[in-house]
């Protein structure tokens, strides 16, 4: 089926709601890659799509009453309702989780690399080997975490589980 666009804001704004109806959070980088990768090849009015029209499509998204969209923090969008109490009281375990299973997704694209001719062989894959070795310990250090947050809940499962709603989504 071929979708037919009058603007690439028009675009923009039917992949981003696409992505975001998973009701989950996207980063930015991950929205603007979705984005991208599903307008490959499409140009509207000769016009091919720019990050600048993919963020301004989700800012006026975000920031439009009612629309069911909006930033739940720096960078990071979802589609729900920003009024009801979507956060539930984390653990610093679950909290540390979450910085590192973002940071881990930040790190996977740092380190991809085309092979554009603007390194040598030799460097490329150093490098590609360095970031499979930090992507391992951050999910060590995942594992950590997780393992040190089953101990405090099994020493106090009761006053845990009532405290911090006890979830270890990442």
């Amino acid at each position: 089926m071929y979708l037919y666009f009058r603007t690439n804001t028009d675009m923009a704004l039917h992949y981003i709601k696409n992505l975001l109806s998973d009701d989950a959070e996207h980063s930015m980088s991950e929205i603007y890659d979705y984005v991208m990768e599903n307008c490959k090849g499409h140009a509207i009015m000769g016009e091919p799509m720019r990050a600048t029209v993919i963020s301004s499509a989700l800012w006026r998204l975000a920031h439009t009453d009612g629309s069911g969209y909006y930033r739940t923090r720096r960078g990071v969008y979802q589609k729900g309702d920003c009024g009801k109490e979507m956060r539930v009281k984390l653990s610093p375990y679950e909290k540390a989780v979450r910085i590192v299973a973002r940071a881990e997704r930040e790190v996977a694209g740092s380190f991809y690399m085309n092979l554009d001719g603007s390194l040598d062989i030799e460097s490329t894959i150093r490098i590609q080997e360095v970031g499979r070795g930090v992507l391992e310990r951050m999910a060590q250090i995942k594992g950590e975490l997780s393992a040190l947050q089953q101990e405090l809940i099994k020493d106090s499962p009761i006053e845990l589980a009532e405290d911090t709603g006890m979830t270890m989504e990442y």
